[in-house]
C-alpha cells in the first residue's frame, strides 16, 4: 500500500474518532443536565420518605417528552440516591434502588456510555459506585434464577 494511502486511512480514523468524541462529551452533558435536575427536584424528599424520592423520579420518567439521554440522567441519578440512602439504613432504599436500576442499565447499554462516563457525571466515588451496581446486578440476577 502506498504511503500516501496509508496516511489517508490514518487521519480519516482519527477524524473519525474526533468526531465522535463531540458527540460523546454532548450525550454527556445531557445526560449530566437530567441527573442534576432529578436531584435538585426529587433527593430533598428522600430525607423524609424514599417512596417519595422514587415516586418524584418516576413522575419525572413520566414525561414522554424526555430524550434519551435524559432519561438516562434521571434514571441514573434515581439509583444513585437510593443507594446512598441505602448507605444510611434508610428503609426502602433497596427496591428503590431495585427499580431503577435495570431500567438505566438497559438505557445506558442502548447509548453505549461505559460505567466510569455514565458515573462521571455525579461527583463521588466511582470505583465503590460502579462495583456496587455490578453488585446489585449479580445479586438481582441470582434472584431469578430458578
Amino acid at each position: 500500500m502506498p504511503l500516501r494511502s496509508i496516511f489517508t486511512l490514518l487521519l480519516a480514523a482519527f477524524l473519525g474518532s474526533a468526531a465522535d468524541a463531540a458527540p460523546a462529551a454532548d450525550r454527556l452533558e445531557r445526560i449530566k443536565a437530567a441527573a442534576l435536575q432529578t436531584q435538585a427536584q426529587c433527593y430533598p424528599l428522600i430525607h423524609h420518605d424514599t417512596d417519595e424520592f422514587a415516586d418524584c423520579v418516576a413522575r419525572r420518567l413520566a414525561d414522554r417528552r424526555m430524550k434519551p439521554e435524559e432519561r438516562l440522567g434521571t434514571q441514573y441519578f434515581g439509583w444513585v440516591g437510593a443507594v446512598n440512602s441505602l448507605r444510611m439504613g434508610m428503609p426502602g432504599a433497596v427496591e428503590a434502588a431495585g427499580r431503577f436500576l435495570g431500567p438505566f442499565r438497559a438505557g445506558q447499554r442502548r447509548l453505549h456510555i461505559s460505567d466510569d462516563a455514565l458515573c462521571s457525571v455525579i461527583p463521588g466515588d466511582c470505583v465503590a459506585r460502579n462495583a456496587r451496581m455490578l453488585q446489585m446486578e449479580r445479586e438481582a440476577g441470582a434472584r431469578t434464577q430458578p
